[in-house]
């Protein structure tokens, strides 16, 4: 192929984008960078594959060479010092994940191993350094596939493989369209939902042979190309985190890339001769190597600060462009252009050793579980929680039915007693269930627990960005509370992170919905025959976690017992929260449990540590350690009937 220097300037800026994204500056959409990419991946592959099958020469062997050649080396090298790192940064339990990434890497698969396991806007990826790894393993899942399919096809002409592979095109598209809303998670990380982006630019690439002469007509192409790119960018400072994602937005930065990638085949012009600037187009070529390198070294930081500063962002963006200098300077490009004598299956072999490098040092670490032995026992002490109560829990499964059993703790069965409690709510909620188990057992009852992690605990009201089926599993989940009717009702969520984005289909701001929805939930309990609602107060928000406090104990020699929220940090963070509740104060059958209140010392700290181990799992749920000191006001408020209401504070 003619080289085409404002594809490395579209590059570029593709890659600006997605760093700018994750290190949360400028570009609320920047994640649609990925999308460019995919794009450019396709029309470049195909465009080379379209070539070497007019020759007669293709090879799959030979093509994979080159996929090794461009992919394995660099790749290899940042999960290795990854794991590395790693070994100094990460405690035992996050070291073992680590290491099961970076497997999954080496086996193609992280994007389906990072689907099984969390979702790329949830927060919880952000300390995660290897979970940019998604998009690669998207991109050598479909090439594992497309040039034997476009073999098999290439003997009907281009016109046909065009047709055949619009369809595959908008099957994928239609997943990307129906997973969004359904399954977003599924729909963002894995091949079927994706492979349409890569399809477009294959189309512009196959169409008709490449090699246009001259320039031609400038106007129209300089204005398709600018129009292209004002795409891109559109997406970049329109979507955010919230956006249902790809889906049919997805359609706007992939659309806008053909676009430009189109008005360009001829020639730059316009908005190409800008991308073909010397620094624009040497960035561009780094582009590989500054994706590698950005994330981990954000996820580390991340790992080690807790809430980073707009500072230790840009430092990561400089560190991240050093090392991208050297690894492209000394080992992609060295490796993609060198050991041209070499035999295909040698390199395709060496590409394989360096997987099964991987593979096997992230087995030892597994094996050894996070190597425990290269902390102070003290540090292991306040690394993790040995016991996370939200596993204990009984979750609402995703196929529950209003007409099903709601799951129970507590005694084995007490049907006939004359007082019913309905644990309801959320992961939060969650945490509670084991010491509700353990007072519900001592006193012989049986509570149905409708815990649904993640989701919104407010029927007809939900948050965008979460799963679409999740409002109906609320729905349903209520239902069966409903169809119980029970006397009391202890209802408990993450409120502040539930109010912020919330929606009902009406109108008004944050406080308004979540006012309507508190109150229309209440008066569906009220007229379920619901004599008492308990409403329970979220706990403190830290801003470190237990992992990174004990980060701090090992390296700093820090003391862990310091580190903490103080209660006018706590009364911050609740600003919203009281706003909404504060309509619901003193109404009959309806009081707060200050969840707060037991975690705060007598020195007004609510601490993350104790001498006995972490009182938290991340930076909101408690650990079973943490959430054993609810028991004296759960004990009180809800089975000894003495105790006073609290308020919103």
């Amino acid at each position: 192929m003619q080289y085409r220097p404002e594809i490395d300037g579209l590059r570029a800026l593709a890659v600006t984008a997605v760093i700018l994204f994750h290190a949360h500056l400028l570009l609320p959409g920047g994640f649609v960078g990925v999308d460019v990419f995919f794009v450019i991946s396709g029309y470049l592959i195909a465009s080379l594959l379209a070539r070497d099958l007019d020759r007669g020469t293709f090879r799959v062997s030979k093509f994979w060479e080159r996929r090794v050649r461009r992919i394995f080396p660099a790749s290899v090298l940042v999960v290795l010092c990854t794991l590395l790192v790693g070994g100094a940064l990460c405690m035992p339990e996050r070291y073992v994940l680590l290491a099961r990434a970076a497997i999954a890497h080496a086996l193609m698969s992280a994007n389906i191993y990072f689907c099984q396991t969390l979702g790329y806007f949830d927060g919880r990826g952000e300390t995660v350094p290897l979970l940019h790894m998604w998009s690669l393993a998207v991109e050598e899942q479909f090439y594992l596939v497309f040039p034997l399919l476009l073999a098999w096809l290439w003997p009907l002409g281009r016109r046909r493989v065009v047709v055949v592979l619009a369809c595959v095109a908008l099957v994928s598209l239609g997943m990307s369209v129906g997973g969004a809303s359904v399954a977003r998670t599924a729909s963002f990380f894995l091949l079927p939902a994706r492979a349409w982006e890569m399809l477009l630019g294959a189309i512009l690439a196959v169409r008709q042979p490449q090699g246009g002469e001259g320039e031609g007509p400038g106007v129209g192409r300089s204005l398709m190309g600018w129009a292209g790119l004002g795409g891109m960018l559109t997406a970049c400072l329109w979507y955010s985190a919230a956006t249902p994602y790809p889906g049919w937005q997805a359609l706007v930065p992939c659309v806008g890339t053909v676009m430009f990638l189109w008005s360009q085949e001829r020639g730059p012009v316009g908005s190409g001769r800008l991308l073909a600037w010397q620094p624009v187009r040497l960035a561009g070529q780094m582009s590989f190597s500054l994706y590698l390198w950005h994330w981990p070294i954000m996820a580390f930081i991340r790992e080690v600060g807790g809430n980073e500063g707009r500072r230790a962002m840009v430092a990561a963006i400089l560190v991240t462009a050093g090392l991208s200098i050297l690894s492209w300077c000394f080992v992609e490009e060295p490796f993609r252009r060198g050991f041209r004598g070499q035999r295909t299956s040698r390199i395709i072999a060496a590409g394989a050793g360096m997987s099964l490098t991987i593979i096997a040092v992230s087995a030892a670490i597994i094996a050894l579980g996070g190597w425990p032995g290269r902390l102070p026992p003290s540090t292991n002490l306040y690394a993790v929680a040995e016991v996370d109560p939200h596993r204990k829990s009984p979750l609402i499964p995703e196929d529950f039915r209003a007409d099903d059993e709601l799951p129970r703790i507590g005694a084995a069965r007490a049907d006939g007693m004359a007082r019913k409690i309905v644990l309801w709510g959320d992961s939060f909620a969650g945490v509670v269930c084991p010491v509700l188990h353990r007072l519900a057992v001592d006193r012989g009852l049986s509570i149905p627990a409708a815990v649904i992690s993640g989701a919104t605990p407010i029927p007809g009201a939900w948050k965008p960005d979460r799963d679409a089926r999740l409002p109906e599993i609320v729905d349903n989940a209520f239902a069966a509370i409903e169809k119980l009717r029970p006397s009391e009702v202890v209802w408990v969520g993450n409120w502040s992170g539930h109010f912020i984005g919330l929606v009902d289909g009406g109108s008004g701001t944050s406080v308004d919905i979540a006012r309507r929805g508190i109150a229309r939930t209440i008066a569906r309990l009220r007229a379920a025959g619901v004599e008492q609602i308990w409403i329970g107060l979220e706990v403190p928000s830290q801003s470190l976690t237990p992992p990174q406090v004990a980060l701090r104990q090992w390296h700093l020699s820090a003391d862990p017992l310091s580190y903490g929220v103080s209660r006018q940090s706590y009364t911050e963070q609740q600003r919203l929260v009281r706003e909404v509740f504060a309509a619901f104060q003193g109404e009959p059958g309806v009081q707060f449990l200050d969840l707060a209140e037991p975690c705060f010392t007598s020195d007004g700290m609510a601490p993350v540590e104790s001498k006995d181990g972490p009182l938290y799992l991340d930076q909101g749920h408690l650990s079973d350690l943490g959430a054993e000191r609810l028991r004296p006001l759960l004990e009180q408020s809800l089975f000894d009937h003495d105790s006073t209401p609290a308020s919103v504070r």
